[in-house]
């Protein structure tokens, strides 16, 4: 009997080595994290005919935060058109400038140039996991006599789109 039984415990050993040998690792679903949909609106001043942009102080970049928008970098005369955002995605991404709003705005991957003449502006790019700035470029506004324009943009990762800021263009004034 001693012997069926190590018997027995023999062949459920070498069972669950051939079960666990067998097994494929599994690899953890990556889960995209999203910031939320900032907003930040441009408009002119009505006494100095000068655009400005801006936004809750909430949707601001601070280090604390990691996330947010910050006055653009870039030398330029009429930096009042370029707004610059700070991403921290976990995932390679995809960013884009939906619908409609393609007309009004551009964006572009800050890549430690000062220099707009250095960039590429388009309505859609995409960027490695880790922390990215993305800028957007007023190219048209909506004339006095027409409403504000919302423009949407989305990140897309791991498959998932979502919208991450809306940037408002008010009317001219004059």
């Amino acid at each position: 009997m001693k012997k069926f039984i190590s018997m027995l415990s023999l062949a459920a050993i070498v069972a669950s080595a051939l079960f666990v040998s067998c097994a494929k690792p599994k690899e953890p679903t990556l889960v995209p994290a999203f910031p939320y949909n900032k907003y930040a609106t441009y408009s002119q001043d009505e006494d100095s005919g000068e655009w400005k942009w801006s936004y809750d102080s909430a949707d601001g970049y601070t280090n604390a935060k990691g996330v947010g928008f910050q006055a653009s970098l870039l030398d330029n005369k009429s930096m009042a058109t370029f707004l610059e955002y700070r991403i921290d995605p976990n995932a390679d991404w995809t960013l884009e400038v939906k619908g409609e709003g393609k007309e009004y705005v551009e964006t572009y991957l800050w890549d430690g140039h000062f220099k707009v003449e250095e960039y590429t502006f388009s309505s859609a790019l995409s960027g490695m996991r880790g922390m990215n700035v993305v800028g957007f470029r007023v190219i048209k506004t909506p004339e006095s006599y027409e409403e504000a324009v919302e423009v949407e943009i989305a990140l897309t990762m791991v498959g998932e789109t979502m919208v991450i800021a809306t940037l408002v263009l008010e009317p001219a004034v004059w």
